[in-house]
């Protein structure tokens, strides 16, 4: 009755918390730590290699799973794991767009959208080695992921292979 707490099995998961007088904490639980905050909007979320957590309003404070802890503030981005928090670094413009339904990319690798872009699609997109680091820019998408992989071929010299609608490979051209 006096927690609140939610566990974060897989994703990303964007809260706000506080307001009308709560100053009750709230718990976002993972393999790697606990995120806490009483108030103020942030985005917790779950990747292979730990946690990370972006914080938009307010701060937030990370607990690591085995002891390491940090309080990241308003306008910070930082991962961590069980063992440690990593270097708090500026949110990005397009932080948290995904909300909005769209990925932001700013001189993004085309290997990090295409991994971004497989997220919110059934099937496996992967992009091939030779094109990941090619460097890209623009709004994409993320309820229409054909069409934002149509896009990136035209402002890249690369081809988008669909062996079925389950499978998709980005290629050089």
């Amino acid at each position: 009755a006096g927690q609140r707490g939610i566990d974060l099995l897989r994703g990303e998961i964007l809260l706000r918390v506080g307001g009308l007088g709560q100053r009750q904490t709230l718990d976002v639980r993972d393999p790697s730590g606990v995120v806490s905050a009483t108030e103020g909007r942030f985005a917790v979320r779950r990747t292979p290699v730990g946690t990370r957590v972006a914080v938009y309003d307010g701060q937030v404070r990370i607990a690591c799973a085995e002891g390491a802890s940090a309080v990241l503030q308003a306008g910070s981005v930082a991962c961590f794991t069980s063992s440690g928090v990593g270097q708090p670094a500026p949110l990005s413009d397009g932080d948290g767009a995904w909300t909005d339904g769209v990925i932001v990319a700013q001189g993004m690798r085309l290997g990090d959208l295409v991994t971004e872009l497989s997220r919110y699609r059934v099937g496996l997109v992967h992009c091939t080695d030779d094109v990941a680091g090619q460097r890209i820019s623009g709004v994409y998408p993320v309820t229409n992921t054909d069409h934002a992989l149509d896009a990136i071929t035209r402002v890249l010299p690369v081809a988008v292979h669909r062996r079925t609608r389950y499978w998709v490979t980005v290629t050089a051209a």
